[in-house]
């Protein structure tokens, strides 16, 4: 029987996995509350999208370089020496 569950439960979590709106989400109408109500009908006539922000754009970090420049590449910190190992064995 776990035998045989096992795959199911594999297979049924990797179709769960999938599902979902990918994009824009739109906030859903207020179930209660007159102000708040009206507050959404007047976004909505004013086209203005619900819940949803403006994308910020990237840091200058993130910018692609200009053509022909050279572009530096990072390196790790040095290591420090290990210390002395002391000899195995009789003396």
């Amino acid at each position: 029987m776990a035998k045989a569950l096992l795959p199911l439960l594999i297979v049924a979590g990797a179709l769960l996995a999938g599902c979902g709106k990918v994009g824009y989400l739109e906030q859903p109408a207020p179930l209660w509350g007159e102000k708040a109500k009206a507050e959404y009908k007047a976004k909505t006539a004013a086209g203005q999208p619900s819940g949803m922000t403006a994308v910020a754009p990237p840091p200058a970090a993130l910018e692609p370089a200009e053509p022909g420049s050279a572009t530096p590449v990072p390196t790790a910190p040095a290591a420090p020496p290990s210390p002395p190992v002391p000899p195995v064995g009789p003396r």
